[in-house]
Parts: C-alpha cells; structure tokens; sequence
C-alpha cells in the first residue's frame, strides 16, 4: 500500500494539533493567564512566532519545552510535507512528459 503525502501531512498535523491544545491549556494554567490564552501561546511558539507570555515557573518552562521539542517539529514537517506534495504534483507531469520525449527519440 503507497502512503499518500496528503495522508502522512494531515496526520502530522494531527499529531502537532492534539499535543499543542492539551500542553497550552497546562501552559495557561501553570503561567495563571487562562486556557485560551495558554493555548494561543504554545500555538505561537510552535509556528515560531513566540508567545508573548513567558514561563516564570519551573512547570511553565517544562511545558514551553515540551511545545518547542514535540509541536515545533511537527508543524514544521507538516508544512515540509505540504510543499513537498504540491511540488510533486506540478513536477510528476514534466518529469513524466520529458521521459516520453526521451523514448520517442532515436
């Protein structure tokens, strides 16, 4: 059975989404700044932008980590797995058009 990228990206996706909620909500309530809040913070560390609240407690700083070594990575390999399965989407065709030029040719 072929993996398809779209599959492999949305479930990554998935991944970076069902770690990044439940560790923002954890983040907002160990910071005291709300769940939505928390969760909007880890979500902007984890696309690199940065949270504009920082830990000032030893769990805050345990959860931050969590958010930059698990989501931060997953987000960036989903973004990684999109571009990828866009580019082979446009280069299959020429790829496939240059190698029936090639076998037609004496």
């Amino acid at each position: 059975m072929k993996v398809k990228h779209h599959h492999v990206a949305l479930a990554t996706a998935a991944a970076a989404f069902g770690l990044d909620i439940p560790l923002g909500v954890e983040y907002g309530r160990a910071e005291h700044i709300g769940i939505w809040h928390g969760i909007y913070c880890a979500l902007a560390t984890a696309v690199t932008a940065g949270g504009d609240v920082n830990p000032v407690n030893t769990e805050g700083y345990v959860l931050m980590t969590l958010v930059c070594v698990t989501v931060v990575p997953l987000f960036g390999a989903t973004f990684s797995l999109f571009t990828s399965a866009l580019s082979s989407v446009h280069v299959r065709p020429l790829h496939r058009l240059l190698r029936d030029q090639d076998e037609s040719q004496p």
